[in-house]
């Protein structure tokens, strides 16, 4: 399971709405003797590594990981809090978008190493651009599903029934 903490609920942040904000959410797996940790979100190697930790013990052990990943988010919660700059400082979006950004700190990892030079980041951003436009266009000309399909491919295991499923167990490598 995966908590995206962003550090503010709709309106308010983790500071106000929680006794005890420095213990984070994912402390309270405890409380279902559940593996947890917290991940730098600004970091993609910290998440990686998180990541893969928890895949390995549910593949190998069957047991479920909690993993709260720090993060930031630029825009509103959503259309209904579009006033979001109203409780978050201009200040602190900036600091962010100029200091934690994890795309940019990666793309500055690898000009670092000389992994990638600037015609590199260019290619990238461009390819990205041209594949969201290309699926913005096939979204908006495409059909909208019918009823019946909605609940279709929601779940591997409904969709592909076998032994395990029928035996009640079809998570991980049981």
């Amino acid at each position: 399971y995966i908590i995206e903490n962003n550090g503010y609920s709709m309106g308010t942040s983790q500071e106000r709405s929680s006794v005890h904000p420095e213990a984070g959410i994912a402390v309270r797996a405890d409380g279902y003797n559940m593996n947890w940790a917290t991940i730098n979100g600004e970091s993609l190697f910290d998440i990686r590594e998180g990541v893969k930790k928890a895949m390995n013990l549910a593949r190998d052990e069957s047991k479920p990981s909690l993993l709260e990943i720090h993060t930031y988010r630029y825009q509103g919660h959503s259309i209904a809090d579009a006033n979001h700059k109203k409780y978050r400082p201009k200040e602190e979006i900036d600091d962010y978008r100029k200091n934690h950004d994890p795309i940019i700190l990666y793309r500055d990892y690898l000009l670092e190493l000389n992994l990638l030079d600037d015609d590199g980041i260019k290619k990238i951003d461009l390819a990205a651009k041209d594949e969201a436009e290309k699926s913005a266009a096939f979204a908006e000309q495409s059909e909208f599903p019918i009823e019946e399909d909605i609940l279709k491919d929601v779940y591997w295991e409904e969709d592909n029934p076998d032994q395990k499923q029928s035996e009640g167990r079809i998570f991980f490598n049981d």
